[in-house]
């Protein structure tokens, strides 16, 4: 994972993440998601499917699987599919990389007003609603 308040333009293959995040359910039709990911590893995904149900369809027998609704809480929140916050607070939950307090300060100092209020909102249901297993 990387993570910067500048930029980084940085393009490298990842071919043993610890950790990956699904934001786009559609891909797991196309794409194994655990493929290269370490054993211990942390697999995050939109889903409305129990981190059970991802585990056996993929065969990620070790690690970590975390599932949250992120299309849901999007629609419900803020009326489009802007799932991307709700997914990425999944993660910070999953892995703790940082301080989800943090995340919301970024977030509302990017965006101020009720563009930034409504991704913390759909931020902090989402560190509600995420499924670990």
């Amino acid at each position: 994972m990387r993570i910067s308040k500048e930029p980084i333009q940085l393009y490298a293959q990842v071919y043993a993440p610890d950790v990956v995040v699904c934001i786009d359910p559609t891909l797991l039709e196309v794409v194994n998601p655990v493929e290269g990911l370490q054993t211990e590893g942390t697999l995050v995904i939109n889903t409305e499917d129990e981190p059970k149900s991802i585990r056996d369809r993929f065969g990620f027998t070790t690690g970590t699987v975390v599932t949250v609704d992120a299309s849901t809480i999007a629609m419900e929140v803020m009326g489009r599919p802007f799932y991307n916050m709700p997914t990425m607070a999944a993660a910070v939950k999953a892995t703790g990389v940082v301080d989800i307090d943090t995340v919301i300060g970024e977030v509302l100092e990017r965006y101020p007003g009720k563009i930034g209020e409504l991704n913390k909102v759909a931020i902090e249901r989402a560190c509600e609603e995420v499924k670990v297993g």
